[in-house]
């Protein structure tokens, strides 16, 4: 498990190196912090999801964190239920590159309207956080919900299948602890 100590650990090699004039070495231990850090903070967000989502239960054993740094930053993503008839999927990505389409939606009334009417995507508020519900329904298969919420310069998404209501499914994202996941990302 990874601590706090283990972040202090790079940042002492980081300092000792920069010190010694081995500025390769100092950055090397600085993204190594960085990673270390994004690692605990994901842990700490699956921490806050809850362990059931209706009758579904969480698959911890595919929990999964990656704490990189660059392009790819934070990714967190768990699933609920199995492959089977119904399945959510959450993932939480630092910097995705659908942040800024999703932030075109909420924030322009005009295209949300236009998307709205053409594609069933709408807006809702989770936890106080505007969002971005899409159904989408082939008729022959599961019906998906996809609900997008940028959370600062992060994006969660909360998908599911097999799901037939929407107030089921905006019931459960609503128990996902937003506020509490922002303030990690802070």
């Amino acid at each position: 498990m990874l601590t706090a100590q283990d972040i202090q650990a790079s940042l002492d090699a980081a300092q000792s190196s920069y010190e010694g004039d081995q500025s390769l070495e100092a950055r090397e231990n600085l993204q190594q912090a960085l990673i270390d850090l994004n690692n605990l903070i994901g842990k700490k967000i699956l921490d806050l999801m809850p362990a059931e989502l209706g009758n579904l239960a969480a698959n911890s054993t595919e929990d999964n964190v990656v704490g990189g740094t660059g392009f790819a930053g934070l990714m967190v993503s768990r699933q609920y239920g199995n492959s089977g008839e119904q399945e959510i999927n959450v993932n939480l990505a630092n910097e995705s590159p659908m942040l800024t389409a999703v932030n075109a939606f909420l924030s322009n009334s005009m295209l949300s309207g236009m998307m709205a009417s053409q594609t069933g995507q709408k807006k809702i508020t989770v936890d106080g956080y505007k969002g971005m519900l899409e159904k989408s329904d082939s008729g022959d298969g599961p019906v998906t919900y996809t609900i997008n919420v940028p959370l600062g310069d992060s994006l969660f998404t909360f998908e599911s299948t097999g799901l037939d209501s929407e107030g089921e499914v905006t019931a459960m994202v609503q128990k996902m602890n937003l506020s509490k996941i922002s303030e990690l990302l802070k």
